[in-house]
């Protein structure tokens, strides 16, 4: 309870500091905004302020298809897991040899992680994580992050 206490106002602390706002239907495009102060489309993607897919999700979507192309089990995109303060989204996520799934973070032209993410990447990457969503009742095991150039190539 004092874990999930402290993570509810460590998440309320960002979204004043970053001046978000709660989620809300009432967009006409249907993107909310959210306490870390991302918007997102109705199906949870990261968007921009003009309600379309923000760049990297292009270039995470790009990188799946790379992976698949390569003969790695991908899992899907825009996967959740729950994090020690909150959900941490993955932009893709993969199968491990032993049925797990691991965490793939795509950064790209000069976008660098937040303090957020590296402390959840640390948890997973030492404890793990419950998966939740599509993936809801599957282990996360481990993340990584991939830093592409601009254009993501």
């Amino acid at each position: 309870r004092a874990a999930a206490g402290l993570a509810q106002l460590i998440t309320a602390k960002i979204g004043e500091a970053v001046g978000a706002t709660q989620p809300s239907d009432s967009d006409s495009a249907g993107v909310r905004a959210y306490p870390d102060g991302s918007l997102r489309t109705p199906d949870g993607k990261f968007a921009s302020a003009a309600g379309m897919p923000a760049p990297g999700t292009v270039n995470a979507d790009n990188y799946a298809e790379f992976l698949k192309k390569n003969g790695v089990d991908v899992v899907g995109t825009e996967l959740e897991v729950a994090g020690p303060l909150g959900v941490r989204k993955y932009d893709i996520g993969t199968r491990n040899p032993d049925g797990t799934v691991f965490g793939i973070e795509i950064k790209s032209g000069g976008a660098t992680k937040t303090w957020y993410q590296e402390i959840t990447d640390m948890h997973v990457n030492q404890f793990g994580a419950a998966g939740r969503g599509r993936i809801e009742g599957q282990r996360v095991t481990g993340s990584m992050t991939i830093y592409l150039p601009p254009g993501g190539r």
